[in-house]
């Protein structure tokens, strides 16, 4: 177990606190990893963001997807370079 004490800091309109190495490391966590936090009574949780399934990702649409042609502008330009 890892034990630190840190402050909480004001960056912007919020505020947050800094991990450690040691933290990073033991918790399996780096820099730019999305989390998520959850709070249960007075501790704040920190877990990685777990991926969401397409059906989680489209539970509240209910409609119809039509292309808008765009697809038809990108295939129809020839290329202006050396792309592949």
């Amino acid at each position: 177990m890892v034990v630190s004490t840190t402050s909480i800091k004001t960056w912007g309109n919020g505020s947050g606190i800094r991990l450690t190495k040691q933290m990073l490391a033991a918790s399996g966590l780096s820099e730019h990893d999305e989390i998520q936090l959850t709070i249960q009574s007075v501790r704040i949780v920190v877990e990685p963001k777990q991926p969401q399934s397409l059906d989680d990702v489209f539970k509240d649409w209910h409609g119809y997807y039509a292309p808008t042609g765009e697809a038809d502008d990108w295939d129809s330009m020839g290329s202006v370079g050396d792309e592949l």
